[in-house]
């Protein structure tokens, strides 16, 4: 199952463009899901505080909340705000360090959805040819460069501050 980091305003003007964009979120988020895929829903985030509004919940805390689901994700789909400068604009500069694929159409997505990657059943012995033919791999991406971005998304996920291994080890 693949899982899906759902981006997108979450801000707004006034409280009417903020209930519109949590709507739009979740709406999105609720399809994704129908679809077969897991996705993160930062719209979402509204509960904790109104399940424990006694607790100062501050916004850093909900950024570090989502970019640790975004570290682990397998793509991003942006639904609004990207390129005005927000939170959604700081997400994408994540996921193309960790070079997570970013999709800004339904059907980009389903096709990633039913598009196996090596990454997962990767054989031992397996050439270029047979590896896209079996639809492992784009046929335009060299398998080592393949290779190369998964171990690039490992290496920031290691060292990343939001990594819990690396907290306990402090």
């Amino acid at each position: 199952m693949k899982r899906v980091y759902v981006a997108g305003k979450y801000s707004g003007g006034n409280i009417l463009d903020i209930l519109k964009n949590i709507g739009r979120g979740q709406k999105t988020c609720a399809e994704i899901f129908k679809l077969g895929m897991a996705p993160f829903c930062p719209w979402h985030d509204k509960t904790y505080v109104i399940d424990l509004p006694e607790k100062d919940f501050t916004i850093q805390e909900f950024r570090d909340h989502s970019i640790a689901w975004l570290e682990v994700s397998d793509c991003v789909y942006v639904i609004s705000g990207q390129g005005e400068n927000g939170g959604v604009d700081a997400e994408l500069d994540i996921a193309d360090k960790l070079h997570i694929p970013v999709f800004t159409e339904m059907y980009q997505l389903i096709k990633f959805r039913d598009k196996d990657t090596f990454v997962r059943s990767y054989p031992v012995k397996l050439d270029k040819t047979e590896a896209i033919g079996r639809n492992w791999i784009d046929p335009n991406d060299s398998l080592i460069g393949a290779i190369r971005q998964v171990q690039k998304r490992l290496d920031y996920v290691s060292t990343s501050s939001l990594n819990p291994i690396k907290k306990e080890m402090k």
